[in-house]
């Protein structure tokens, strides 16, 4: 019996709209996700946003999409792309943690 690899979202937040950039880090976390034997199910990106903005459509699609599935992981290439404010850092982990959602750092 086989059982399912787990869930994964891939989140990507840049201040600039550099596609090779962001092509770089998708690539980044679909090469974790593989070694780590996880399911991408979608991998978000906020451009140009402004690093102490709560202001994010893609995490907001993000957070519906893990109201759908528990006990999912959240990808990110480092802990800056939830934002480099602790503050504005700790609000996102605390909306993923309410959620059941773990972050992971795909270094």
């Amino acid at each position: 019996m086989t059982t399912a690899r787990p869930a994964a979202f891939g989140y990507i937040a840049v201040q600039h709209a550099d596609e090779a950039e962001i092509e770089q880090f998708h690539d980044q976390l679909m090469a974790y996700a593989e070694s780590h034997e996880l399911v991408v199910i979608e991998i978000y990106v906020d451009r140009r946003i402004i690093p102490g903005s709560l202001l994010r459509p893609g995490f907001d699609s993000l957070v519906g999409e893990l109201k759908r599935h528990s006990q999912s992981r959240v990808l990110v290439p480092t802990a800056d792309h939830l934002s480099p404010a602790p503050s504005v850092r700790a609000a996102f982990l605390a909306v993923l943690t309410e959620l059941g959602a773990a972050l992971v750092v795909a270094s």
